[in-house]
């Protein structure tokens, strides 16, 4: 029975199955009766079998040197909460909050500064390091975006060497090598925003932007394991973004905060390369570390 209870506690937040669902999968499956009643009791104890290693998952993001975060919406009933996302390249850190605040982030790091912090431009995730790595996609994203309002030759400029930038990520650099690319990346984007002009309000934001951003597009190239893109912190958040439109939220307090821990567990185990189900069983183990 407690195996059965793991599978469709997996299944719930894995697959997005419904309590209806999973106890008729169940019954005709396996052939063993399992009410909605006793799926929601299994699933609290599970909440409390797995806060101290979602605890564990915390402390180690209090110690990591180089860190993404990001952040999306959640509901419970008809509040809208926001759900966070810490990672590092061993342990990945979710929660479940009421603000979309930089205290989030506060009280997550607890006064620990790591090297490099990758994230989007949100004022919240702004000096959390030493060094910042701004998502490079995003970038790109926002570039095509004046292109489309008629900034073209700004855009197109910049927007080409984001592109260049982030192919230097995919490659196997030195880091003498980086080195040398980086001088010539910032150099180009001087020479784009001195002697290019913008024709739109889009494009005078861009130039604004990275006047004032520009010593953190690059910082990808001063270190072996830092990204150009927080698309790693994006595919932590998508199965929230799926079950969130799948179940229309959540209807506890408990449920959010084990939601939370269940996608923490799961990461965690994708990022070490383990079977996702297999790491689940045993964290969700009674006395797990």
């Amino acid at each position: 029975m407690p195996n059965l209870q793991k599978l469709l506690s997996y299944l719930r937040f894995k697959q997005n199955i419904s309590y209806n669902r999973l106890c008729g999968l169940s019954s005709d499956v396996l052939g063993i009766s399992v009410s909605q009643g006793a799926l929601r009791n299994y699933l609290h104890r599970l909440n409390e079998t797995l806060e101290p290693v979602h605890d564990s998952y915390l402390a180690q993001i209090r110690k990591a040197d180089k860190l993404g975060s990001d952040e999306t919406s959640a509901r419970l009933n008809k509040e809208t909460l926001w759900q966070w996302v810490v990672h590092s390249h061993q342990v990945v850190f979710h929660t479940i909050a009421q603000t979309r605040g930089g205290i989030v982030l506060d009280n997550i790091l607890d006064g620990h500064k790591p090297t490099v912090w990758l994230s989007d431009l949100y004022n919240a995730q702004q000096n959390r390091a030493t060094h910042h790595q701004i998502c490079l996609a995003h970038q790109v994203r926002d570039c095509q975006k004046a292109i489309d309002q008629g900034d073209i030759k700004l855009g197109m400029a910049l927007k080409e060497m984001f592109y260049k930038a982030m192919s230097y990520d995919a490659r196997d650099l030195k880091l003498s090598t980086k080195c040398i690319y980086k001088k010539k990346l910032t150099s180009d984007l001087t020479r784009i925003l001195n002697n290019t002009t913008h024709t739109t309000e889009t494009g005078r934001l861009l130039v604004k932007r990275y006047t004032k951003h520009g010593h953190n597009l690059f910082t990808f190239m001063d270190f072996d394991d830092v990204d150009a893109t927080n698309n790693a912190s994006e595919r932590h958040l998508r199965p929230s973004v799926t079950f969130r439109k799948v179940t229309n939220g959540f209807r506890s307090t408990w449920g959010a905060q084990l939601f939370a821990s269940v996608q923490s567990v799961l990461g965690t185990a994708f990022v070490n390369n383990k079977n996702q189900y297999d790491y689940f069983r045993e964290k969700a183990t009674p006395n797990s570390s």
